[in-house]
């Protein structure tokens, strides 16, 4: 999808106009700079998720989104799966069994 046109104001009929058309340029004509913690600790330490409903943060180089509940992972990152040591079917479908949950946690794959 196309990143969306700005409407720009005609600055100087009110005085309020002029910020908001400076704004509207910060967030529209560059990359917009996006919040950043060191840890998953201290995102929800400094910025609990039920203060800060869908929104977007970056955990080292992981983007998180809150649900007004808790922080998670955004939708198509999952975490690393280890490498499967199965020596027999039943620990290859348990390890199977890990990697769909983990895809699944991460919204890549419907839960159902």
């Amino acid at each position: 999808m196309a990143r969306p046109t700005r409407l720009v104001l005609a600055s100087g009929i009110a005085a309020w106009d002029a910020d908001v058309d400076a704004n509207f340029g910060m967030i529209f004509d560059a990359p917009f700079p996006m919040h950043q913690e060191d840890t998953i600790g201290d995102l929800n330490t400094n910025f609990p998720a039920s203060s800060y409903d869908q929104c977007l943060a970056m955990v080292g180089e992981d983007l998180y989104v809150s649900d007004g509940t808790s922080w998670s992972m955004y939708l198509g990152v999952s975490a690393n799966v280890p490498d499967s040591t199965a020596s027999n079917v039943a620990e290859m479908v348990s390890d199977f069994n890990d990697l769909l949950n983990e895809l699944q946690t991460a919204g890549i794959m419907a839960t159902s």
